[in-house]
């Protein structure tokens, strides 16, 4: 699902419905362009399917579209405190979070002392069991482009449950969820 927003095309001979105050566009979640459009026409506004026909569609935001977004993963001794290992990576063009793991494990087995990061969607493994970091404790977050306000703040919905802290021997692992991308879209008036 995506947001799209719909303008029907006044051209094809019927007149933008003075409905609602004069409604011009509508803000559509929908699984396509043509769901979008369907969606406009079942709402019975416009006095006519031609003009929904030729509206102009924009796709307002990909919910999957993680571009920019970074994945933070911290490992850290929870006896001594002491980082084992920290990296970030950040979603380039179009990323999704199967990209930002991808990446996570590049960056993760190149740090070290993990040798054998991986990922199986939905999770991604920090630490094999052969890494003997199973004892260690993990921060993994989702924050946002370094470009907002405050890039800091992290995205609880993109990570799922961490498996930290147990034997030498187990595996460190991370879920991660899939998100619609938080985003906002635009600003404007509103009337009811």
């Amino acid at each position: 699902m995506a947001f799209y927003i719909v303008q029907p095309d006044p051209g094809t001979g019927a007149s933008l419905p003075t409905t609602e105050g004069g409604v011009e566009a509508y803000v559509v979640n929908a699984d396509s362009v043509t769901s979008a459009r369907q969606i406009v026409k079942a709402s019975g506004q416009f006095p006519s399917d031609a003009s929904v026909d030729a509206a102009t569609v924009t796709l307002l935001a990909d919910p999957a579209d993680l571009a920019g977004f970074r994945l933070r993963v911290y490992v850290y001794n929870p006896t001594t405190l002491a980082t084992v290992t920290d990296v970030t990576v950040t979603g380039v063009t179009v990323a999704d979070k199967d990209t930002l793991a991808a990446l996570a494990v590049i960056a993760l087995n190149a740090a070290g002392p993990m040798a054998a990061a991986a990922y199986a969607d939905p999770t991604l493994t920090i630490a094999a069991a052969g890494d003997t970091l199973g004892d260690m404790a993990c921060v993994v977050q989702l924050l946002p482009p370094a470009t907002v306000n405050d890039p800091t703040v992290p995205i609880p919905a993109g990570v799922g449950a961490i498996t930290d802290e147990g034997a030498a021997g187990a595996a460190l692992t991370v879920v991660l969820n899939d998100i619609v991308t938080p985003a906002i879209l635009g600003s404007g008036k509103i009337s009811v």
